[in-house]
């Protein structure tokens, strides 16, 4: 590591959804910006392919280094909700990041995940900086920071009302749109959430995967300070640094693509629900029949359940339905990269559980979506990309989640044939330019003004 050059420490939460953004900023940040740059990583709940991803970005020869914390004590967490055990492994590693902060010595800033405040104590400990970079949208974060007052103010959990919520900057939103953790007081999760939106005015600056054009009226609410919590005199500063997505790497065409390269123009719909999403067997089948019926053509990557991970897709599926969708569709169950997919000519919309990186990784390459949000976040993304962004169409779904096959038909033909996929083409397209004017425009000058900031308290 060369003395001359300015060092951060990221230390980023578990999760391909967590960890590529994480990846991708500490990417620009040795290239672009001449940073040293030290990952800090939890391995004890890192799998293989995130595993992968980290070697792949050790190999590029940049100055990027990882440091691996040890696991911290489960005892009691090791049959708790996924999230409860990553807040509570965090809360638990504040003391492992403070020493490996304390042994690196002259970092100007330290950056970590909306889900790993507790840490933020380890660098304001030792005079270091901290700052969070969501992973999210900035719609999210609003929610996160206005978490605190609608706890105050309200004692019904958003479950168990209908009523929309007023969210100061924003427009008011059915409580079912709200991120999973916000729904229920007596969850666990609630509480150890609410502790993470307490957290976020600690930090010294926010910098969130997103961009002007795409968020600018919660980009606004945040800068206002309309949405914090009493008590709290300052907002920290925000910086829109996205769209911070992967990039893909060369390799040879694939089965998708080679399909793909035979199918016309703006014809497929591409459907996917990330790394982790996936169906019940009866929602996939229904999906399938809803599919088929809307006549379109689409490329399915169909993620098996867990306990069904050794069965055959056909199994999976309505009896006969790949030979009957054989000359207009392809479901592949391995693992497909996406952006290539999104990317190809051939595709025309995106069916999308609406995680955060899907959503940039289409708007960026100018493909409409259909929103079929599945968990977290997801809803309130879907809400937000539909009746603000107007870049998706929003499949109806039943309050347990549930999706009939006329509602897939009808809001494929919407897509592919409609008024509203017309409408939402065109502001897909209008994004796309939009997304490659804040790489070279208003997200470079946000960067810009961060890493000024960390290379200024270096010198000192």
């Amino acid at each position: 590591m060369g003395s001359q050059k300015s060092h951060i420490v990221l230390f980023p939460s578990v999760g391909m959804g967590h960890l590529i953004p994480f990846f991708e900023f500490a990417k620009s940040m040795a290239i672009d910006h001449d940073f040293s740059v030290t990952f800090i990583m939890s391995q004890w709940m890192v799998s293989p392919s995130q595993t992968a991803h980290t070697r792949r970005l050790a190999s590029l020869g940049l100055d990027i280094r990882f440091v691996d914390l040890p696991p911290p004590d489960e005892e009691g967490d090791q049959e708790s909700h996924h999230l409860i055990r990553v807040f509570n492994g965090t809360e638990k590693s504040t003391g492992p990041v403070k020493e490996v902060l304390r042994t690196l010595g002259n970092v100007c800033a330290f950056v970590t995940d909306l889900f790993c405040t507790a840490v933020l104590e380890a660098s304001a400990a030792l005079g270091i900086p901290g700052y969070i970079l969501f992973v999210v949208s900035a719609t999210n974060a609003c929610l996160m920071f206005f978490h605190p007052t609608l706890d105050a103010e309200t004692t019904e959990s958003l479950a168990d009302t209908d009523e929309p919520v007023d969210i100061p900057g924003l427009p008011s939103m059915p409580p079912r749109y709200f991120p999973d953790p916000m729904q229920h007081r007596a969850d666990p999760i609630y509480g150890l959430f609410l502790r993470h939106s307490h957290r976020l005015c600690k930090a010294n600056g926010i910098l969130i995967n997103t961009f002007q054009d795409l968020e600018s009226g919660s980009i606004r609410a945040l800068e206002s300070g309309v949405l914090l919590p009493a008590g709290v005199a300052k907002m920290p500063d925000i910086y829109p640094i996205g769209p911070l997505i992967a990039t893909p790497e060369e390799t040879e065409k694939d089965e998708c693509l080679e399909w793909l390269d035979r199918q016309p123009p703006a014809s497929v719909i591409f459907v996917s629900f990330g790394s982790v999403g996936f169906l019940s067997v009866p929602q996939m089948r229904e999906l399938a029949l809803g599919l088929e019926a809307s006549g379109h053509r689409f490329l399915w990557v169909l993620r098996k359940p867990p306990a069904l991970a050794g069965a055959d897709v056909a199994e999976l599926l309505p009896p006969g339905f790949e030979s009957r969708t054989r000359d207009r569709g392809l479901v592949v169950s391995t693992w497909v990269s996406q952006i290539p997919v999104l990317a190809h000519k051939a595709t025309g919309g995106f069916l999308s559980h609406c995680g955060w990186n899907s959503v940039l990784e289409s708007v960026s390459l100018g493909v409409p979506m259909i929103a079929w949000p599945l968990q977290a976040e997801q809803r309130t993304t879907a809400f937000f990309l539909t009746r603000e962004i107007g870049v998706a169409i929003e499949v109806e779904w039943e309050a347990d989640g549930w999706v009939a096959r006329e509602k897939v038909e009808r809001v494929a033909r919407e897509l592919m044939e409609g008024e509203g996929g017309r409408k939402v083409k065109a502001r897909a397209a209008e994004l796309k330019e939009s997304a490659r004017r804040a790489v070279e425009g208003s997200s470079k000058e946000a960067l810009a003004a961060v890493t000024a900031r960390w290379k200024s308290r270096a010198t000192e």
